[in-house]
């Protein structure tokens, strides 16, 4: 997201949709899909140059725990404060906004708070059948 400074008077509301693949975000468990959705209010408020903007990204996830793939959507609230004087004509946003969705993304994705995962012994997904196995039997 590419803003012309100069051209904003004290303030601006911009939406905009990136490709999720134009970012690079996926990693080995993560496949962002769809759009992000930018939805941001930009404001010149004294010497400084404030970003609120509410994002929104769509991604399929392995759950950490039985392995299943999941459907999400994320949002995440972006909030900076840049120095006018520090900033050319134009700022990019993209990296910031980027950064804040890969810090922000759980490490662990889960189908439900309450998903059993996998027994250790046989790899049942305890979600969907009973454990065959001896030791779990034995009660």
């Amino acid at each position: 997201m590419k803003i012309a400074i100069d051209e904003i008077a004290d303030k601006v509301r911009l939406q905009e949709d990136v490709p999720a693949e134009a970012w690079n975000l996926d990693s080995e468990y993560v496949f962002f899909v769809g759009n992000i959705h930018i939805d941001s209010l930009c404001e010149k408020i004294s010497e400084n140059f404030v970003v609120n903007a509410e994002i929104s990204v769509s991604c399929k996830a392995i759950c950490s725990r039985c392995l299943r793939e999941v459907e999400q959507k994320k949002h995440y609230d972006f909030r900076r404060n840049y120095n006018l004087a520090e900033l050319g004509k134009e700022i990019d946003l993209d990296e910031d906004i980027r950064e804040e969705i890969l810090l922000n993304f759980p490490l662990k994705v889960l189908c439900s708070e309450n998903c059993k995962g996998l027994c250790k012994d046989c790899g049942v997904n305890l979600n969907e059948e009973q454990c065959l196995c001896k030791k779990h039997n034995k009660r």
